[in-house]
């Protein structure tokens, strides 16, 4: 008789969010405007120009023997503070174009970045004292994780 043996290769699962924050502020990065993820962190003043990762969200999207793949959506807050009554919508639009543009080159480490699409929208608001000029712009992943 003989003995059978049979390997199963086991292979571990990546939660691609943290890996999609740290490509998008890579990505980001050159444009001079801060990156954060959700909020603006104690230790900091509040800049007239930033940008949060909000609402991410990740889906499997298809499994096999060797890969996992996900849609996943998440959602730039870029944000542009005034004096009250003051508008910055043009400033807002400049920035969405340089956001946009860098977007495109999004590398996702550990993670093959298969297709992107993107749609935006305002949404500003006034305080007491000041105009922030929201630009919120949602986009749509498909990655492959490779094993």
């Amino acid at each position: 008789p003989y003995i059978k043996i049979i390997f199963r290769i086991f292979v571990i699962m990546k939660n691609p969010s943290k890996y999609i924050r740290a490509g998008i502020i890579t990505t980001l990065a050159p444009l001079t405007v801060p990156v954060w993820n959700k909020r603006i962190p104690k230790n900091e003043s509040t800049p007239t120009k930033y940008i949060l990762i909000i609402n991410q969200d990740t889906q499997q999207y298809e499994r096999s023997k060797s890969c996992y793949e996900y849609s996943c959506t998440f959602t730039l807050d870029l944000c542009n503070i005034t004096t009250l009554g003051n508008d910055a919508t043009v400033q807002v639009d400049d920035l969405e174009e340089e956001v946009r543009t860098a977007m495109d080159s999004l590398r996702v480490p550990n993670f093959v970045v298969k297709d992107m699409s993107y749609s935006s929208f305002d949404l500003d608001m006034d305080t007491g004292t000041n105009t922030i000029n929201r630009r919120l712009i949602t986009y749509t992943i498909w990655l492959n994780y490779v094993v």
